[in-house]
């Protein structure tokens, strides 16, 4: 009997998330780097062990063909000249990288398609035809080559000299003799490989509606129903456990703008929001940058290296070329699967939507405002387009249940304190706040469901200044409590306490720069009241979010710490797992009530010797601990098997620390004989990832 996947891969293979039709969004930078490489379509890009990317072939709709060398870096694309001659033009080819070697295999050109293999040298920059032995595959182009771990290469399907859609597949062994295995369930041609992410199947994407896949336990080849809508000629790379899909043809054969993404090891796919430019097909791929320890993409291909040999979860996608509109184009974009690195942004949670919304905030590296809107649901990290969306910084936004918008409110650039609103179509100016003049700091808002008003603190960095307003679409109205919160004109925290049923203001005492105390205050629509008992220090700079499930507070500090206030105080919680780096400060936080998760987004992080780095990662609070979302699963490290890499790991490799043979034999994480430093080391770069 043939090995088939689970059901429960067949259930995540054929969910499908609608999305709105949207054009482009904050994830796509098209670019124009000088020297650009001459329109084509199907040329193969890789990504070298230095981080490069390496354009080879393909040809335009004039009646050229290629077989020029390009590589991209520092947004710029360079023609490289090897010392002799190259192999023969030709277009959708496949290429892969192995050791300091990029593979090219078959292809079309101006005799018709070819059969040879020929590898690029990086160290001697020059050209070299690999010397084949005993039977071949025929001559094709639309296939795909996937190196394997153990050094060799699979080759699938394709079209032949007569356009027959092919179903055999090779083994192109480390010695240069080829091994036929089992043909194919299905003829396939402009396809797609991908080893899953625990590299027991090859799965094949490019049917309609099918995924195709090799069990290499079973060595048998098989099927399951509910894939992607995809018919070939897809721009694909994979970025850590992630492979994307890039236009190509639908199931209908229309050339397509939509971008995949398939989960290598869940099984899952989903449609992102985010289209592209432009409809694309027959057009490169590949991540950038690569790892350092010589992870290699390309379209249609997989790495044979370990998935967390990637610097990234998901780092940046480079696209270049293709036909659109039946033209060949030049055209060089970067596709961010991720949000880049910010501070000062606002986040809120928006039910319409079901996700997570961040938006704005500093940008890294340039420091410039930004007008960006990602989601954060349940399938990860999507771009948004949303006309009209204004770029700020250091400001605020909460959930109008009353009225299903989210409202957004912040010091202008002009020095204005504006209003605007989104209702899941755009985003509307809705005015100022008539603030006074001594307001000078940051604004807070909150939506306060008991009130069915959004609650708005501001300050002056006088130190006095405090105002409270709230606001009911219409009017603004400015309250007068008999008792007034601490004036903090940047680092307050402001959300709706459901338990408590007002909103909470956590106000940062002192230079933000250092250890610094807090106080509590709620709002009841009439008064300021200050709550009593344990703060929370060092909250400035933080994030804080009601957890509705949990019926409590959750603030994360700037050094990390995690408390929760239940309705009358705070408590510390110790999780197993923490973000890092510590410190790290001046991001938001917001909870999903769906997947019952609390989420917060990069921020600036000071070390001891005072340098500033801006790291990239989403962390998750299910209210009993910390995990990084998207980090590989761990691939050692859990010591102690109870699925997470934690202090209790850590605690188990030290107390068996310089023991040999080990006291415990699970701490010998590298299995070297002996617990030593590099037992830690293992554990720490896990720390806080999942082991299953």
């Amino acid at each position: 009997m043939k090995a088939r996947l689970a059901i429960s891969v067949i259930l995540a293979m054929v969910l499908l998330v609608g999305v709105a039709p949207l054009v482009r969004a904050a994830d796509w930078t098209p670019i124009t780097p000088p020297d650009s490489p001459a329109a084509r379509q199907g040329p193969s890009m890789v990504t070298l062990p230095d981080g490069r990317v390496m354009l080879f072939g393909g040809s335009d709709t004039q009646g050229a063909w290629f077989n020029d060398l390009h590589v991209f870096t520092a947004d710029t694309w360079s023609q490289v000249t090897p010392t002799n001659g190259p192999p023969s033009a030709r277009a959708n080819h496949n290429a892969w990288v192995r050791n300091d070697k990029m593979y090219v295999s078959g292809g079309n050109g101006p005799q018709g398609p070819r059969h040879d293999t020929w590898y690029y040298d990086l160290q001697s920059n020059d050209w070299h035809e690999v010397n084949v032995s005993g039977p071949r595959p025929s001559a094709r182009y639309g296939h795909t080559s996937t190196p394997l771990p153990d050094g060799r290469t699979l080759i699938v399907g394709g079209t032949d000299a007569t356009g027959t859609v092919l179903r055999d597949a090779w083994y192109l062994n480390a010695d240069g003799t080829y091994t036929r295995m089992e043909d194919t369930v299905y003829p396939v041609t402009n396809h797609s490989a991908y080893l899953s992410a625990d590299r027991d199947k090859l799965l094949i994407f490019g049917l309609p509606y099918k995924v195709m896949y090799f069990d290499f336990s079973s060595n048998m080849w098989d099927y399951v129903s509910g894939g992607p809508p995809l018919s070939g000629r897809a721009a694909t790379a994979t970025a850590g456990n992630t492979a994307f899909f890039f236009g190509g043809n639908d199931a209908n054969g229309n050339v397509s703008d939509i971008v995949y993404e398939v989960n290598l090891s869940a099984f899952s796919w989903r449609q992102r929001a985010e289209h592209m430019p432009y409809p694309v097909a027959d057009g490169a791929a590949a991540p950038l940058p690569a790892s350092q320890s010589g992870q290699a993409m390309s379209n249609s291909l997989n790495s044979p290296l370990p998935l967390a040999a990637a610097s990234k979860e998901k780092p940046p996608i480079l696209l270049f070329g293709g036909l659109s509109n039946g033209i060949a184009t030049n055209a060089t974009s970067l596709f961010s699967p991720e949000p880049s690195a910010r501070i000062d942004y606002a986040m809120a949670y928006f039910p319409p939507d079901n996700g997570i919304i961040m938006h704005g905030g500093w940008g890294d590296p340039d420091w410039q405002p930004l007008n960006e809107m990602w989601k954060l649901d349940a399938s990860g990290w999507s771009a948004l387009e949303a006309p009209d969306s204004p770029a700020f910084a250091h400001h605020s936004m909460t959930y109008d249940s009353g009225r299903g918008v989210l409202v957004l409110s912040g010091r202008h650039f002009d020095g204005t304190y504006q209003v605007w609103e989104y209702d899941g179509n755009g985003w509307v100016d809705k005015g100022d706040v008539p603030l006074g003049p001594s307001i000078d700091g940051d604004v807070e808002v909150a939506y306060d469901a008991n009130l069915q008003r959004v609650v708005l603190y501001a300050a002056g960095f006088d130190g006095v200044s405090v105002e409270t307003w709230e606001y009911d679409e219409i009017d603004w109205v400015q309250k007068v409590p008999q008792h007034q919160p601490p004036a903090v004109a940047d680092g307050a925290l402001l959300q709706y306490d459901g338990t408590a049923q007002k909103t909470m203001l956590v106000a940062p005492i002192g230079d933000l720069w250092q250890e610094h105390e807090a106080q509590t205050w709620l709002w009841d629509g009439i008064d300021w009241s200050e709550v009593g008992g344990t703060q929370p220090p060092n909250a400035g700079g933080g994030g804080m979010a009601y957890d509705s499930a949990r019926g409590e507070m959750v603030l994360i500090t700037s050094q990390m710490d995690t408390w929760t206030f239940d309705g009358t105080g705070w408590t510390q919680i110790f999780p197993r797992t923490s973000p890092v780096p510590v410190p790290s400060r001046f991001f938001a936080m917001a909870f999903d009530p769906v997947q019952q998760i609390a989420a917060f987004f990069s921020g600036e992080s000071v070390d001891a010797e005072g340098n500033y780095t801006y790291p990239d990662t989403t962390w998750l609070w299910d209210g009993t601990n910390w995990s990084e979302l998207s980090a590989p699963p761990a691939q050692e490290g859990d010591v102690n098997g109870d699925g997470m890499v934690d202090m209790l790991d850590l605690a188990a490799v030290a107390a068996a620390f310089n023991t040999s043979p080990p006291s415990n034999p699970a701490a010998d994480v590298n299995n070297d004989g002996m617990v030593n430093i590099f037992d830690l080391a293992l554990v720490s770069v896990n720390f806080g990832r999942r082991s299953q």
